[in-house]
């Protein structure tokens, strides 16, 4: 496989993952007026968690996955909305 194409295929891939965080995004405004932010949360991390458990290939991987999906969600709420800043 090329390097363009591993590009290619790298770009995609992360194309796909800003998507799929928009449709978060708009159905974490769609559930705003009915379910307070905190059990949103509860809610969407008890479910990843689960997902994580079930689906990796072990339990070290699913923990390693949950801790840095929580590191990376705390590292883009420290980034400035604006890149100018």
């Amino acid at each position: 496989m090329s390097k363009q194409t591993k590009a290619a295929i790298v770009e995609q891939i992360q194309t796909n993952i800003d998507l799929y965080r928009h449709a978060l995004l708009a159905i974490t405004e769609l559930a705003g007026d009915q379910v307070p932010t905190q059990e949103q949360i509860f809610a969407g991390l008890s479910y990843y968690a689960q997902m994580s458990f079930d689906l990796a290939p072990n339990t070290d991987i699913a923990q390693r996955t949950i801790e840095l999906g929580i590191e990376y969600g705390k590292q883009l709420s420290e980034e400035p909305d604006d890149p100018a800043q």
